[in-house]
């Protein structure tokens, strides 16, 4: 059985998706990596590569993988998720799309983006330690108006569980 947490509801342990469990597993590790953000334009080698062991790739399939689960756990609406589906879904409803998110394949995305992503980024400043991470075609199944918002929610995922410029510097001194 996956352990549940306040900040986000999976917690990497056998069975869970290989993102976190990469994640995890990296963090244990004593090496260092920045937490600068990248951009990896597809065809290009711009960036850094997908396969990379200090990073943790997050693809399409663990993302259906994340959502099948967490949905599947049949929970109410967490607080934590609101403010990112209100960002990515300003004009409806997110009470009435979460209802329905098993069948919404845009909002299975999305969700599965916030714990994944922000996931990572909270095991990694709960450790005290940088994490690279890849996320795969994160526009996928997105309506145009919402793959334009997708920028917006990496960013406040970013600051909302990454590192501030102030715990930046601590970690980067030890």
């Amino acid at each position: 059985m996956k352990e549940k947490n306040e900040d986000m509801r999976v917690e990497p342990v056998d069975g869970a998706p290989i993102s976190l469990k990469k994640v995890s597993d990296h963090l244990s590790k004593e090496r260092k990596a920045k937490s600068n953000t990248y951009v990896l334009i597809d065809s290009t080698a711009s960036g850094f590569m997908p396969d990379d062991p200090m990073m943790a790739n997050i693809t399409i399939a663990e993302r259906e993988t994340q959502a099948d689960y967490f949905l599947g756990l049949n929970l109410p609406m967490p607080t934590y998720l609101r403010p990112y589906l209100e960002l990515m879904f300003p004009d409806e409803n997110v009470d009435n799309l979460y209802k329905y998110a098993k069948t919404n394949g845009e909002m299975r995305h999305i969700i599965a983006i916030v714990q994944l992503f922000g996931g990572s980024l909270n095991i990694a400043k709960k450790q005290k330690k940088h994490v690279k991470i890849y996320l795969e075609e994160p526009e996928t199944r997105m309506h145009p108006k919402r793959e334009a918002r997708m920028m917006m929610l990496i960013e406040k995922l970013k600051k909302d569980y990454g590192f501030n410029e102030t715990e930046e510097k601590e970690t980067d001194t030890k």
